[in-house]
């Protein structure tokens, strides 16, 4: 029993620093391995491990890309070959670049998302607005009669009328691009 222990404390150990060196948290590791973070912290910690499943261990030689012998603590050599190294450092370079690219991404798109909120505020009560303009102009032609021969009054009529097709054409847009201040 205390033979067992103290393997189970080795590959414990052996598979902490594996991960320390790909550099994986852990509980991306335990994703990878198909077990329970807390189960992966226990193998690590030898903590309440009564076995320790080979598949487990050779799974994560595979993922770790060091052999079993190291994993089991028959050898001390944590690389496979420098191709191997080699690629590790690449494919963590390209992680981390990945991670930064992401995070320049995210945000610039929830600038975005707030640039396109404001547009949809300020374009949604367009509509509303300039039926209110036109509405007001209806009640003061009916109260000017003479409106029409007044200087700039047809201009006038005929702006307030492009602006509420412009305005509606922009309301649709939106409705129809599902942003969401118009719902």
């Amino acid at each position: 029993m205390k033979d067992e222990i103290a393997i189970a404390k080795i590959v414990g150990s052996r598979m902490a620093e594996a991960r320390a060196i790909c550099k994986l948290p852990r509980h991306v590791a335990a994703d990878r391995l198909g077990v329970s973070d807390s189960f992966l912290a226990r193998i690590e910690n030898g903590v309440d491990i009564e076995t320790i499943p080979l598949k487990l261990v050779r799974l994560a030689s595979l993922i770790y890309d060091t052999s079993v012998d190291f994993m089991l603590g028959f050898s001390s050599e944590w690389e496979v070959s420098e191709e191997a190294k080699l690629g590790r450092e690449i494919g963590a370079w390209i992680h981390h670049q990945q991670a930064k690219l992401f995070s320049q991404w995210a945000v610039r798109q929830m600038a975005l998302e707030r640039q396109v909120e404001v547009m949809a505020a300020a374009v949604g009560v367009l509509p509303a607005e300039i039926e209110a303009v036109v509405e007001a102009l209806a009640t003061f032609k009916r109260l000017n009669p003479d409106f029409d021969r007044l200087p700039a009054g047809s201009q006038l009529q005929f702006r307030i009328n492009k602006a509420s097709k412009k305005a509606l054409e922009a309301r649709c847009a939106l409705i129809r691009h599902k942003v969401q201040a118009c719902k």
